[in-house]
């Protein structure tokens, strides 16, 4: 047969299609201690495949439905620095073939050669191949709209989204790289910060001219917030002195 028919969704040749992470090698960093992000360790996301073929597979007790699947490589997959920096919509064409279990498919999605700055719900672009025995990436010719009929009704039903943005406080600000970058997506309205640093609380108000900035001890601000609301009692016994010094001096104006 040139298609099969799992959870009701009926999956042909070419298809994109999400496989699940556990079904394919895939590159594991090794664990650093420091790193922020290291909860991630030994996780990824699925993976992006298209399928070239069906056929069968010999398990250990039985013949099982299987597809051969082109394997397209996300950035991850690539090197730490493509997924720090790369939209993670983009992945790279290869021409690796892979045989998985027809159980191991989790959904559909599509890859287009597109515009990497539009984000659509299972949509993915690619402009680049990744050689993984070499290592190295290059220029992707292949056409993938006129292959993929999901792309098409993608894009059609793909619904305009109107974001509410969310009003919220930067604690720990900095300068406000985290705040323009969240503003640049459109999704929050920064309207307060703390940022013990004198210096960086005032590059956050030039660089966030609509926000109040606090330059305290952010404990001392939530110490105010919870007396206010008469919690003091789920207060911790080891809050530091300061934080209590500093939010006795904090006028109530300073924290309404």
């Amino acid at each position: 047969e040139d298609f099969v028919i799992i959870d009701g969704v009926k999956y042909e040749e070419n298809d994109f299609v999400y496989v699940d992470f556990n079904a394919l090698p895939w590159k594991k960093e090794k664990k650093n201690g420091s790193w922020k992000g290291n909860s991630n360790y030994g996780l990824h996301s699925f993976h992006i495949c298209q399928i070239v073929n069906f056929a069968d597979m010999q398990s250990e007790e039985e013949v099982v439905e299987a597809v051969e699947v082109r394997r397209f490589y996300r950035p991850e997959d690539v090197s730490a620095d493509k997924a720090y920096k790369t939209p993670m919509w983009e992945v790279f064409y290869s021409e690796d073939i892979e045989t998985i279990s027809c159980d191991s498919i989790c959904g559909k999605c599509t890859v287009y050669n597109g515009d990497k700055e539009k984000f659509m719900p299972d949509v993915y672009f690619c402009q680049f191949t990744w050689n993984r025995k070499s290592e190295k990436l290059g220029k992707c010719k292949v056409n993938f709209d006129k292959k993929d009929n999901f792309y098409a009704s993608s894009i059609a039903s793909a619904p305009e989204v109107e974001v509410e943005k969310l009003a919220t406080m930067d604690m720990f600000a900095g300068c406000g790289g985290l705040t323009e970058g969240m503003h640049q997506a459109g999704v929050v309205d920064t309207r307060w910060a703390i940022e013990f640093d004198e210096d960086a609380a005032e590059a956050f108000r030039l660089n966030h001219a609509g926000a109040v900035v606090y330059s305290h001890n952010c404990n001392s601000l939530l110490l105010n917030c919870v007396r206010k609301a008469g919690l003091q009692e789920y207060l911790s016994a080891t809050i530091d002195e300061e934080a209590i010094n500093q939010a006795d001096k904090l006028s109530a104006r300073e924290y309404e």
